[in-house]
């Protein structure tokens, strides 16, 4: 079973979008160390918390199973010792255990890569067709055009399942639970039922939701 080096977060990141970091604790600076030194392709997996802090003593105390892997493509230390990374998400995988020793002072994951069935493909075109539209209504809210928003997604209904995410406010566990899905239209199907709730709720209250609306540039 593949083994990870794990970068637990209070976010979830999707395959094909990109998670800009700044690090600093000690034990993640060692991560970006040992990847270093290794040969390329770099990655880590991110696997967001469900309970506790991303930094400090203890910090996380329990992880969601379904992560994705990081690919790290640029690296950049500041002056303070601090490094700025780039990355993107590459694939899903299912977390099944975890080893920690001596040798690494940050957590690394036994990982399952998870497939990414289709399903019916064309009930997953219809299902990617009406997601658009939502969204582009969603959106609209926001001062987006049509235009705007449609030219952010990819004709694939994959890859549209895991953009809408980004696209869309929604709390951490959403996120989670979108990632989650076995099969796009699964994912296009959960994400058709949060974009008309998140429409209503921004239509009936005229505010902004509080959710975090992409990934955060800093982080641990």
């Amino acid at each position: 079973m593949p083994r990870l080096p794990l970068f637990p977060l209070a976010t979830v990141l999707f395959p094909g979008a990109e998670l800009p970091l700044r690090v600093f604790e000690p034990r993640y600076v060692a991560l970006l160390h040992d990847l270093t030194q290794a040969p390329p392709p770099r990655r880590f997996g991110v696997v967001a918390i469900r309970s506790g802090h991303e930094v400090g003593a203890g910090n996380a105390r329990a992880l969601h199973r379904v992560g994705t892997a990081a690919l790290l493509t640029d690296i950049e230390r500041d002056g303070d010792g601090t490094f700025a990374i780039q990355t993107v998400g590459e694939r899903r995988f299912a977390l099944r255990g975890l080893s920690d020793d001596a040798q690494h002072p940050y957590h690394v994951g036994s990982v399952e890569w998870l497939a990414e069935p289709v399903g019916d493909r064309d009930d997953a075109l219809e299902r990617a067709g009406r997601v658009g539209a939502r969204l582009v209504d969603y959106r609209r809210l926001f001062g987006a055009s049509q235009t705007d928003t449609l030219t952010l997604l990819p004709n694939d209904p994959t890859a549209m399942s895991h953009r809408v995410a980004e696209l869309v406010a929604l709390p951490l566990e959403d996120r989670q639970a979108l990632l989650a899905c076995e099969r796009t239209t699964d994912r296009l199907a959960l994400a058709g039922h949060l974009l008309r709730r998140e429409t209503t709720l921004v239509e009936a209250l005229r505010a902004v939701p509080g959710a975090v609306q992409s990934p955060p540039f800093s982080a641990n």
